[in-house]
């Protein structure tokens, strides 16, 4: 399970793609058996499609997921940034952060939209691991937000990118100086455009 879903994080699997059982098994050295029960389960968390006698394919979130999605995290986020900036000083907060920001702005340089939704979700992973709060850090494993960020990807391949990262440079730039408000309300904005994007039929450029 924990190889299929760094799959999903790294980019070895992509949402929509089938799963070659015998190769898990294989790179695994597993039987054929834990390997199925792994798959198995990972469908029953939401993560695989597993069709009898056909195989398992990587979920591939429809816009109705991913708009459910962007709200439950803006609330887990929104919960998890307030504690985190209660909790350490600017100087922490930077040194954990700053590198994922700068890892953001590479990938959107290269145009590598997985790995800049990657970033992001470590990004937000970071601010829950900051929070000190093991119960978020639960909820954040059990919404498998990785697979949510990979799917995203895929759905919003548009121009404005580089607006995208600008967004998180502006909180993160909040988030340093330890505004709580500005932060939240860049994020809560963010997520509302998000909402309305993936609420349309077509995609629009965001962030006109």
């Amino acid at each position: 399970m924990e190889y299929v879903r760094a799959g999903i994080a790294q980019g070895r699997f992509s949402p929509g793609q089938k799963l070659v059982e015998i190769d898990i098994c294989t790179v695994l050295d597993l039987k054929r058996g834990p390997v199925r029960e792994g798959l198995r389960m990972l469908a029953g968390q939401g993560v695989l499609d597993l069709i009898p006698n056909r195989g398992a394919w990587v979920r591939k979130l429809d816009r109705k997921d991913l708009a459910d999605m962007v709200q439950t995290l803006a609330s887990l986020n929104a919960g998890a940034l307030f504690q985190a900036l209660r909790k350490n000083e600017s100087a922490r907060l930077k040194a954990v952060l700053d590198p994922i920001v700068a890892e953001m702005r590479l990938a959107q340089a290269a145009r590598s939209y997985p790995a800049l939704m990657r970033e992001i979700a470590c990004y937000h992973r970071a601010v829950i691991a900051l929070s000190g709060n093991r119960y978020l850090t639960y909820l954040l494993e059990a919404l498998h937000v990785y697979h949510y960020h990979r799917s995203m990807a895929l759905e919003l391949t548009v121009e404005n990118w580089p607006l995208y990262v600008g967004t998180y440079e502006r909180a993160h730039e909040a988030v340093i100086r330890k505004d709580f408000a500005t932060a939240a309300t860049i994020f809560e904005e963010h997520a509302e455009r998000l909402q309305a994007v993936l609420g349309q039929d077509t995609t629009p450029a965001i962030f006109r």
